[in-house]
């Protein structure tokens, strides 16, 4: 968000002019999909590190491959 009003204030100049405009910015359905996407990204990256952890990576390789393995032959 820093990032967002300092380009901003670079931009138009005013103060008051570039809070309007980063307010504007952080208020679109846009901005707010996309964050609610990253943060699932993280979430099902780390369950997914937390489960290789707890049963082992060879066992998840097992599992995610051995179906394809046998419908291919």
């Amino acid at each position: 968000m820093g990032d967002l009003a300092i380009g901003s204030m670079l931009n138009y100049k005013s103060v008051l002019i570039a809070e309007q405009h980063t307010q504007a910015e952080l208020t679109e359905p846009r901005f707010w999909v996309i964050q609610l996407w990253l943060v699932i990204l993280l979430l099902i990256f780390v369950a997914s590190k937390e489960l290789a952890g707890a049963i082992g990576t060879g066992r998840i390789r097992q599992l995610f491959l051995a179906g394809k393995l046998l419908h291919s032959t």
